[in-house]
């Protein structure tokens, strides 16, 4: 019951929609719905995860509401999350998001800003986010990417810095490196890494409070996003994360895949 009251968020953004040309209407672009599954090496039962969402936009704005629905340490929990990205004139543009979950196998709240700016073929951007966890304190982190395309190919570094607290105090960092190919606008494969600290370990560490400058994380993966009509798109995403805690290691295999309806005419 309570995964329909939070449904009828989304469906509610449907009544934005418009059918004129008007540039300040907003119409929904496409539908989005996946599932997430998540195994372990260790004593750790395995994650589902359900996800459904709609993207609405005009010329100058983009809203993309979503919610996740999860099944972990034999829990389940809800997730309301929401991605917004208001373009300027010269090209650049800013992502705003806001996360909000009652339960305590997702951060309690998240927020972030960050502001692109494309030059050339290049683009970089700086932005920070904070999350609330319900029982391991809060975070603040400060993102740095930098992207490069060249013919059919696009690459991409981000740098991130976390400081703990309230709760947990330490300091810690992470980078992550993508790189895709494009075989057209529509149908890319990309192959991903990160090392050092991710905020889902917090999660992952059964909600205990982590407090080490020590890196944790190393993460390997693809995804493959297609088409096979105009309207209809399928993405598929498998990543391999190593967790390195002080007295033990965990693995985790995770495979998603998603499917993306878009509107007759977009």
């Amino acid at each position: 019951m309570k995964a329909l009251a939070y449904f009828s968020i989304l469906i509610s953004c449907l009544q934005l929609t418009g059918q004129e040309s008007d540039p300040t209407k907003f119409t929904a672009e496409y539908y989005r719905a996946g599932y997430t599954f998540d195994v372990f090496d260790d004593q750790l039962s395995d994650w589902h995860t359900g996800y459904v969402g709609i993207k609405i936009s005009n010329e100058i704005w983009q809203f993309l509401p979503g919610i996740n629905v999860g099944q972990r340490f034999d829990q389940t929990g809800i997730n309301i999350q929401t991605e917004t990205y208001r373009s300027f004139s010269n090209k650049d543009y800013l992502q705003i998001d806001l996360d909000y979950s009652p339960d305590a196998i997702f951060p309690t709240f998240r927020a972030g800003i960050e502001y692109y700016n494309p030059f050339g073929e290049w683009e970089h951007s700086l932005g920070v986010r904070y999350l609330k966890f319900e029982t391991t304190g809060a975070l603040v982190l400060v993102s740095k990417s930098l992207s490069k395309y060249y013919g059919n190919n696009l690459s991409i570094i981000r740098l991130n810095g976390a400081w703990a607290f309230d709760g947990g105090d330490f300091t810690n960092y992470g980078a992550f490196l993508q790189h895709r190919y494009y075989f057209s606008d529509s149908k890319y494969l990309a192959f991903f890494g990160s090392y050092g600290f991710d905020t889902s370990l917090i999660l992952v560490g059964d909600n205990a409070s982590i407090s080490s400058n020590d890196p944790y994380l190393v993460s390997l993966g693809a995804k493959y996003e297609t088409d096979f009509n105009k309207r209809k798109k399928w993405q598929f995403i498998y990543t391999w994360t190593r967790y390195d805690f002080q007295v033990t290691e965990r693995n985790q295999h995770t495979l998603s895949v998603f499917f993306i309806l878009s509107k007759e005419d977009s």
